[in-house]
């Protein structure tokens, strides 16, 4: 890539280039100092000495050199109460990490596709609707993945996992104003996970230039390590030793085996993210590799530098004749801190520190520490309270005085473990005993010291949040329910912004670690989480879809009440005001319907508000034992019985029905029937009359037939006469 010499390289170019950078990261250092020593203040009275104040180094810092040492030097140790307090009520346990798409899919109708009774516009109507609901179900099922692993990961992280991070960034955010935690990736027996560490806020350092508080101006941000040479050669692949003298900070192991000889066994070394290229707008770096490596690989470049190496520490000369381009632009990409592994963090608008921040200050880049309004209180309750403990002390003594022939008897009986002393008085002396011996009355200590400390830790707690009921105190009595609530309400706006800061902060922190994760973990280092089939999905879902579209799709959120210590008392109470009305319910539900899942998620709410462990409890599917023999028997012969006797009772109530069916016949027969049968059988009677008449009088008319029909016979049988 370079056709010059290794020698002209590292002297025109990468030395002039390291030097530039450290001339930034000293104007960031000068930047930072006023937040530095506030920073140190509160850190004093957090964990310093009970005399820290009037130490040499300290005493000069807060009383010019000007104020006495007491006898007895107090730190009250108000800022181990406010930390104490506030920190456990911001992160307590674990959060549940949800991942969602911002995607949100537009209902399809046909109409978007032209005439809903053309059929090839419903065909494409219905083949867009299946394709958009596969791509909807296929994000549902990544989120769920990914939700699975961030919130295994979480406990996994080296160093006592994300809650042991996340609690020391905390308490450095409320001492200092800005708690860091660096997301990154870790190497677990071949596997690669993601994690979150915690660095203090004294190793950041962003741009000299930056005037506003969410960095927007800022051209790049720092990392300061200090490490070991032999760890800093290996991060960076260079052979033993080549670090060797480049060192500028000695180890206490050295302190302690060699006071004398200063070896240097560890190096001061900054990481840099830069927004702003690799520095060609600075005037003593004009080399013509710098307008190249900005216009191939653009504003956002890695750095790591030292202040006794001339030339970066990821960027050596060798590398522009060994290394292709493409290789030295992996280099400059932004890395995970300890030159880790490429991020893409840049391209989303993020640097690579997610900060939490509980009070910004307009125009600058660092913020108020939460208990800077207090630094005053601070220092004069010390100052107060030793000088009222020395007081004190003073007025512990009992001076006695008595003439000087008395001086013996008066001793022996001060010194004497008896209940009553006699003590002799010389006959020569003219004096009585009150004008022999005397007691110098001390004034009282001055109550004063005392209203001022009773004034000074009121303020205190006023400005940093504290009331009486975080220390489960009450100041006064309160009758009214109404009173009550508002108070607590007031009390608890301060914690409830702190929270709601804290979780606006794990959420954005969960967030670059899921991008982290869709990066470099694959899909068999999560097979133990998410079974073969999901995690063989998951390295197909890395493969198809480009970081670049993870990061405009996939968020995470994290609810600030998932985090915060839970109240058992009033949790307890909810459930049990649920039990009377709610159980029975349940009950009868898993009988209806084999279902007992919601008993046992009440069950497993009970427990976690009583602190007891109900897993053991949980019931399996709900299903009928199987019936003893004879009961069953018993209640075969009973069933029978009910039966018949039922078959019986239907049997009369059919006789009985067609009863009175024949009953309401009759009766309507004889009240509508009857004069029509009547009236038929007079009718039949006539006609019965008239038969019999027709009837006798075809047998008249055959009789008088019959007659005539034997007379003719009788007249042919005659014989004729003869002429």
């Amino acid at each position: 890539m370079y056709n010059k010499s290794p020698q002209d390289l590292q002297s025109s170019f990468l030395g002039p280039l390291t030097q530039i950078w450290l001339g930034r990261i000293q104007a960031a250092i000068e930047a930072k100092k006023t937040f530095q020593a506030v920073a140190d203040q509160c850190r004093d009275f957090y964990f310093g000495t009970a005399g820290f104040m009037w130490e040499a180094g300290h005493n000069e810092r807060y009383f010019h050199g000007k104020l006495p040492k007491p006898t007895f030097q107090i730190n009250s140790n108000k800022a181990f109460e406010f930390v104490s307090l506030i920190a456990p009520s911001l992160f307590w346990k674990y959060p549940n990490r949800q991942v969602k798409s911002v995607r949100n899919n537009l209902e399809l109708t046909p109409e978007l596709f032209g005439d809903p009774n053309n059929q090839w516009v419903m065909k494409a109507f219905q083949e867009e609707q299946v394709k958009e609901m596969e791509q909807h179900l296929q994000l549902l099922h990544a989120n769920k993945r990914y939700e699975t692993y961030l919130n295994w990961s979480q406990a996994e992280y080296p160093g006592g996992g994300l809650i042991t991070h996340s609690q020391t960034s905390i308490v450095d955010a409320l001492l200092t104003g800005m708690g860091c935690l660096w997301p990154g990736v870790y190497n677990r027996s071949g596997s690669v996970y993601t994690k979150s560490e915690y660095s203090s806020v004294d190793n950041l350092f962003i741009d000299a230039d930056c005037h506003d508080p969410l960095w927007e101006t800022a051209g790049y941000v720092m990392r300061r390590h200090v490490q070991p040479i032999w760890q800093v050669e290996r991060i960076f692949d260079y052979p033993r030793g080549y670090l060797e003298g480049k060192g500028n900070y000695n180890s206490n192991e050295h302190r302690v085996e060699d006071s004398v000889s200063r070896t240097f066994d560890m190096i001061e070394w900054y990481e840099i993210w830069s927004k702003v290229g690799l520095g060609k707008r600075a005037t003593n770096a004009n080399h013509e590799l710098l307008n190249h490596i900005d216009d191939q690989y653009g504003d956002n470049v890695y750095l790591c530098v030292a202040k006794n190496l001339e030339h970066p520490l990821n960027l050596h000369s060798k590398n522009f004749f060994e290394e292709s381009a493409e290789q030295i632009g992996t280099r400059l990409k932004w890395h995970t801190p300890n030159f880790g592994v490429v991020n893409e963090l840049a391209d989303d608008g993020r640097w690579p520190v997610q900060p939490l921040i509980f009070n910004t200050v307009p125009n600058s880049p660092w913020p108020l520490a939460p208990l800077a309004p207090a630094l005053g209180e601070l220092i004069a309750i010390n100052v107060l309270t030793s000088t009222y403990v020395d007081m004190s002390w003073e007025n512990r003594k009992v001076i006695i005085s008595c003439l000087q022939s008395a001086e013996e008897e008066v001793s022996n009986a001060l010194k004497s473990q008896e209940s009553h002393v006699f003590v002799k008085i010389n006959d020569s002396m003219s004096k009585s005993i009150n004008e022999a011996v005397s007691i110098f009355q001390r004034p009282n200590a001055t109550t004063d010291i005392l209203q001022a400390l009773e004034m000074l830790n009121t303020n205190f707690d006023k400005r940093v949040g504290l009331s009486p009921s975080m220390y489960g105190m009450q100041d006064t009595q309160v009758r009214v329910a109404a009173d009550v609530r508002q108070k607590s309400a007031a009390a608890g706006l301060r914690p409830a912004k702190m929270s709601d800061d804290v979780a606006r902060w794990m959420t954005e922190n969960a967030t670059v670690e899921l991008f982290l994760a869709h990066q470099y973990v694959e899909g068999q280092s999560v097979a133990h989480i998410l079974g073969q089939y999901h995690s063989m999905l998951w390295d197909k879902w890395r493969a198809e879809v480009p970081i670049s579209q993870v990061m405009l799709e996939s968020k995470t959120s994290i609810n600030s009440s998932e985090m915060r210590r839970p109240d058992k008392e009033t949790d307890t109470a909810n459930i049990q005001s649920l039990l009377q009305w709610y159980l029975p319910i349940a009950h009868q539900f898993g009988q209806e319907t084999t279902n007992t899942e919601p008993l046992n998620n009440f069950m497993k709410l009970l427990g976690e508000a009583t602190d007891m462990d109900t897993e053991e409890l949980a019931l399996p599917t709900w299903g009928p034992p199987p019936p003893d023999p004879e009961q069953a028997q018993m209640q075969k012969e009973s069933q029978m019985a009910a039966l018949q006797k039922l078959q019986s009772e239907a049997a009369k109530n059919q006789a009985s029905a067609g009863q009175a069916e024949a009953a309401a016949t009759k009766t309507y027969i004889d009240s509508v029937l009857s004069p029509m049968q009547e009236k038929e059988t007079v009718q039949l009677q006539d006609l019965r009359h008239t038969e019999e008449d027709h009837l006798l009088k075809l047998a008249h008319m055959e009789q008088e037939h019959e007659v005539k029909i034997k007379a003719a016979k009788s007249a042919a049988a005659r014989p004729s006469p003869r002429p």
